[in-house]
């Protein structure tokens, strides 16, 4: 009975991930000044055989930022409602190596403003669960 419930609990994250996969979400980038509107959109890359790697993309006219999955440390809805991102992005300094121990990292917290929390959240649980495995 309870690997037939575990079983049925992973089919419906893997839905969940499906759905929310290749969708773009719109947002608004909450700043001190001006409120920037973005999109968001999590992708899916398969780098070798059964080995994938998943992306969120946040795209305006103003910048891009592609984050890989791996290096978001909380995605999570705050309670008034908007959407608290805390994710680590190379600083862009010196060159690009395959090391990536000798790369130096940045921590970003943005808050944004979001009508499908749920959806993104799922989508992002989803992606997550996926890594740990």
């Amino acid at each position: 009975m309870s690997q037939k419930l575990t079983l049925m609990k992973n089919q419906i994250m893997e839905y969940d991930r499906y759905v929310g996969m290749n969708r773009k979400y719109g947002s608004v980038r909450i700043q001190t000044i001006k409120h920037v509107p973005v999109t968001f959109e999590f992708i899916e890359e398969k780098e070798k055989k059964n080995i994938f790697i998943w992306y969120l993309i946040i795209d305006s006219r103003a910048f891009a930022n592609t984050i890989n999955c791996q290096n978001i440390e909380e995605f999570i809805e705050k309670p008034d409602g908007k959407l608290s991102l805390t994710y680590y992005m190379w600083d862009g300094k010196g060159k690009e190596t395959a090391d990536i121990s000798q790369h130096k990292f940045l921590r970003k917290n943005e808050i944004y403003d979001c009508c499908e929390n749920k959806l993104m959240l799922k989508a992002f649980e989803g992606i997550s669960k996926r890594i740990i495995e």
